[in-house]
């Protein structure tokens, strides 16, 4: 399995004659950032996108399953304190 820039994700199987078995996208989402299958639910696998969300997807059909959905990502940082050490 894996996932790029191009907002894909992809099953494979290099065994195989046709290496590539399926490809799942989900425009609204973004970017996938992760992707691993689910232990529990063989059928399925979860991905991680830019948005923040997760979309769960059935690994036959190829069709998102669920998406938990978060807050909009926030990248602001405070500095509460700062310590130099020379």
């Amino acid at each position: 399995m894996s996932c790029s820039a191009d907002g894909t994700l992809k099953l494979w199987s290099p065994q195989s004659k046709v290496q590539l078995l399926q490809t799942f996208s989900s425009e609204q989402d973004g970017v996938p950032t992760s992707c691993d299958f689910v232990r529990d639910e063989t059928d399925k696998m979860v991905a991680a996108f830019t948005s923040g969300h997760c979309v769960l997807f059935d690994l036959e059909t190829g069709k998102p399953v669920t998406r938990l959905e978060s807050s909009p990502v926030c990248n602001k940082v405070d500095l509460l304190s700062l310590f130099i050490l020379n």
